[in-house]
């Protein structure tokens, strides 16, 4: 959607829930771009299309590369770099964090997570 997203790693997620509009599985991209002064991280842009292919983006210093291995139950290695988003992952037992949420311009309210439920 803009000119942020030239360093990351996308993520996606397909055989989601019946989407009765298309008739088949939602899909969820998630692109993760590399802003080193995004602590935490932030969902800054969505898009639906009418097939159920969601599209979401989201910035944060852990969608920057690293060579370094790190050992980690939500790391992710694209072209011989670790994308480690262990700090990304909150409890979905908890409300979601604001950063983490985004209304869509068809109204509807959008929830991420890493490495867990929403």
């Amino acid at each position: 959607p803009d000119s942020l997203f030239t360093t990351g790693i996308g993520l996606r997620y397909s055989d989601g829930s019946f989407c009765a509009t298309s008739s088949v599985p939602r899909v969820t991209t998630i692109y993760v771009a590399c802003d080193p002064t995004t602590v935490d991280g932030q969902l800054y842009y969505v898009n639906e299309a009418p097939t159920c292919e969601y599209t979401l983006y989201f910035k944060s210093k852990y969608g920057c590369p690293t060579t370094t291995n790190v050992p980690a139950n939500c790391t992710y290695e694209y072209n011989h770099h670790m994308y480690d988003f262990s700090s990304l992952q909150y409890n979905p037992e908890f409300e979601s964090p604001p950063e983490y949420t985004i209304t869509g311009s068809d109204g509807y309210t959008y929830y991420i997570n890493f490495c867990d439920n929403v």
